[in-house]
């Protein structure tokens, strides 16, 4: 029952990536297109920066969640000398946790220096640095060699 559980919430966040991906993508791009187009922040701007750190925040519980039952990571724990010395172990241990948690930081003060900006040039400009930063940290912090897309239920 557990084991079902850990692995439909890996096939869970594995899945969620997918719109992580999307809606940072679109984020950066809006905030690219606010920026020389000369937008309103406020149309288009917050909208994507509220649904990409919306979906980061949901990512990072579902992580947290897997990182906590994870038998990759309880291996990891068990002997970290070993494990900073295995590519696998080591990444789930503390690779793909810290650079998400930074993406996830990166975001918000993404978020919250736009909203705070004076003018809408500003807003986009801040925007558009604090989210291809975070992009980046994301792309790097994804397990690239994992399935794609996870058989439902695990496997």
């Amino acid at each position: 029952m557990i084991a079902d559980l850990y692995l439909t919430t890996l096939t869970i966040h594995s899945y969620l990536r997918w719109l992580v991906v999307i809606a940072a993508v679109a984020a950066v791009i809006c905030a690219f297109l606010g920026l020389i187009r000369n937008r309103s922040f406020k149309s288009g701007g917050r909208k994507f920066g509220a649904i990409y750190t919306g979906l980061l925040d949901l990512q990072l519980l579902i992580g947290i969640y897997l990182y906590a039952t994870s038998p990759i990571v309880r291996v990891a724990l068990a002997n970290m000398a070993v494990a900073m010395k295995q590519k696998e172990l080591r990444f789930f241990a503390v690779e793909h946790l810290t650079t998400m948690l930074i993406t996830v930081v990166l975001a918000h003060v993404g978020s919250i220096r736009s909203k705070r900006a004076p003018n809408d040039k500003t807003a986009y400009s801040r925007a558009l640095f604090w989210y291809l930063a975070s992009t980046i940290v994301l792309f790097l912090g994804i397990p690239w060699w994992r399935p794609l897309l996870r058989p439902w239920g695990g496997g």
